[in-house]
């Protein structure tokens, strides 16, 4: 008996990451999170390391906590 279970892999571009404050780490670019070209190109990677989907989060104009916030806008899906 054969196992061919298939695990789906998915990316999660939260502009912040898991944590809020994740933009400003050293090696972090906070002026990327606007720029469509550099989500392409990460789908791109995404796609060629096989993924099966990638998924942008909505988020409504400017956030509550915009004081702990990397940028107060973000790219709209």
């Amino acid at each position: 008996m054969s196992d061919n279970r298939q695990i789906i892999l998915n990316l999660f571009l939260s502009p912040t990451g898991v944590h809020e404050m994740s933009w400003r780490h050293p090696v972090a670019h906070p002026e990327k999170l606007t720029d469509f070209a550099y989500y392409a190109n990460m789908a791109k990677i995404a796609e060629a390391a096989k993924f099966h989907a990638v998924f942008l989060p909505d988020d409504v104009a400017i956030h509550p906590h915009i004081g702990t916030q990397s940028i107060a806008v973000r790219l709209e899906p």
